[in-house]
């Protein structure tokens, strides 16, 4: 009887060191948002939205000694290719709390997850609903060019109001 109290004490405790090393490493436990597993960071108001190219490379075909013209299109980019949000420059409020960075911008050019914030629950949102105004939350995605303002990439952003 001793020994199997022992087995399920020993059961038990490295139960609560997995547990233990899950939350620590900042994955979601079930019933969680996506929000509560990313750091926010930036929090503010967008305030410019850039369009450009959407998709597709530029052209790495194209001579780089050959001769250039006032018409020919940018890196090489197919003027017909269709065109949308691509970045937006987010800067941070007095009602945003403590984050990381006053300033940002912001790449939108892998597709983070867009949600907006409705009641107590997250909601999918389109890019359609980013516009200069728009109060977000921000988690980025890769690395930070720690330039002023920061550039980053995101990987979430959420839409508050």
């Amino acid at each position: 009887m001793d020994k199997m109290l022992k087995q399920v004490g020993i059961a038990l405790g490295l139960l609560l060191v997995v547990v233990g090393s899950v939350v620590a490493a900042g994955k979601m436990l079930p019933g969680e948002s996506p929000q509560a597993e990313k750091q926010i960071d930036i929090a503010g108001t967008v305030t410019a939205v850039i369009t450009g190219p959407i998709g597709g490379q530029p052209d790495q075909s194209a001579d780089p000694s050959a001769s250039v013209s006032s018409k020919d299109t940018p890196n090489g980019i197919d003027p017909a290719q269709p065109t949308g949000i691509v970045a937006i420059m987010v800067e941070a409020d007095s009602q945003s709390g403590k984050t990381p960075y006053d300033k940002a911008s912001v790449s939108l050019r892998k597709s983070p997850e867009l949600l907006k914030k409705q009641g107590d629950s997250l909601v999918p949102a389109t890019l359609d609903d980013l516009r200069e105004g728009t109060r977000v939350e921000v988690s980025f995605d890769g690395p930070v060019a720690e330039s002023y303002p920061v550039q980053a990439t995101a990987g979430m952003i959420v839409i508050v109001e």
